[in-house]
């Protein structure tokens, strides 16, 4: 640990939960104050010990425990926390899916998303955010990969491209919130305009790819992107 500081806060705060001394890595303060996977955490006010240093996951990793408490990566299925009901006031929940549609969901989004997902099941974890991906590959390890491959191309003419050689992403898990507006009316579309459910879960999935930093190549989304922006205009004029 390079703050020994914050490891100690969050070894503290693990007396008060279940022992477990929960860490985030990630390239900035900000964008780890802003991910998914801190969202319950925040909720429930529980220290996260936050790396930035493209080697911290694999030393907490390889590490295991500190002080005798486990170290658990918060953007894995290890995290088992929920919302507290006292946490969210009745007049301020929000609205969720039923059970019943709940299931019916999960088996569309597999469906839809046949060939990019594994899993997908409903989250009780998120806040904010319509869904994760969880128990995904070290996205820390691709970023160095990708550092690696830049090097080789510069010292070698005519080198693959940067993100040529770095594998291909494996079929993910996905976690979704029932309670977020776009899930919500995800649902709804299903059965009214299937091509622009489709395009709106493959772009859910992609943001969610976007929040664990395993999205290698951002002009991938332009083609749907421009497609959502057609669908949103003719709504749009047809209002």
């Amino acid at each position: 640990f390079r703050d020994t500081a914050a490891a100690a806060d969050a070894a503290a705060d693990a007396t008060k939960s279940d022992n477990s001394i929960y860490y985030l890595c990630a390239p900035s303060r900000d964008f780890a104050l802003s991910s998914p996977y801190y969202e319950i955490f925040k909720a429930k006010k529980m220290n996260v010990l936050l790396c930035y240093g493209l080697h911290d996951e694999l030393l907490l990793t390889t590490l295991g425990e500190f002080e005798g408490r486990r170290l658990v990566n918060i953007e894995t299925t290890d995290v088992k926390l929920t919302l507290d009901q006292e946490s969210t006031a009745a007049e301020t929940k929000p609205a969720s899916l039923s059970s019943e549609q709940i299931e019916e969901m999960t088996q569309w989004l597999s469906m839809a998303l046949a060939d990019k997902v594994e899993s997908v099941k409903p989250s009780t974890r998120l806040v904010d955010s319509p869904a994760i991906i969880v128990d995904h590959e070290s996205a820390s390890f691709r970023r160095m990969m990708r550092m690696l491959e830049r090097q080789s191309q510069a010292s070698s003419k005519g080198a693959a491209s940067p993100a040529a050689n770095v594998s291909e992403l494996m079929k993910q898990s996905l976690e979704y919130n029932p309670s977020h507006a776009i899930v919500r009316r995800l649902y709804d579309i299903r059965g009214t305009n299937e091509a622009l459910a489709r395009v709106v879960a493959e772009q859910m999935f992609d943001n969610a790819l976007i929040s664990a930093g395993l999205l290698d190549d951002s002009r991938s989304m332009l083609n749907r992107l421009n497609s959502l922006l057609e669908f949103a205009l003719d709504a749009k004029q047809s209002a």
